[in-house]
């Protein structure tokens, strides 16, 4: 029998991830998801073509923005935008977040 655990089941970063992230997102929690989705991206490995992890890349941005680190918000939003830099350019959620990033720009 496989132990139960996060490197034996890495299906279980999505499930976390969308369970996860509209809650500390909208109760205010920013600093908590921000390290919840560090730790989605710091074990990549599990599942390194699972498109979970750009988005856990925007929701550090969105997050570290949050918590106002804008160079840190800068830096994940830049690192989002190399990982999906061939995906469709007319994403909603790709829109999005370079709405999101001009909105972040025009602040410095």
């Amino acid at each position: 029998m496989i132990p139960d655990g996060p490197c034996f089941m890495p299906n279980r970063w999505p499930i976390s991830w969308a369970m996860t992230y509209p809650r500390t997102m909208e109760t205010d929690w920013p600093p908590l998801s921000a390290a919840q989705f560090q730790e989605i991206l710091d074990h990549r490995g599990w599942a390194p073509l699972d498109n979970v992890y750009p988005l856990a890349q925007l929701g550090l941005a969105r997050a570290a923005a949050l918590t106002g680190d804008l160079a840190k918000s800068r830096k994940a939003y830049q690192d989002f935008f190399a990982l999906w830099k061939d995906a469709d350019a007319d994403l909603p959620v790709l829109l999005e977040a370079r709405r999101e990033y001009e909105k972040l720009r025009a602040l410095n």
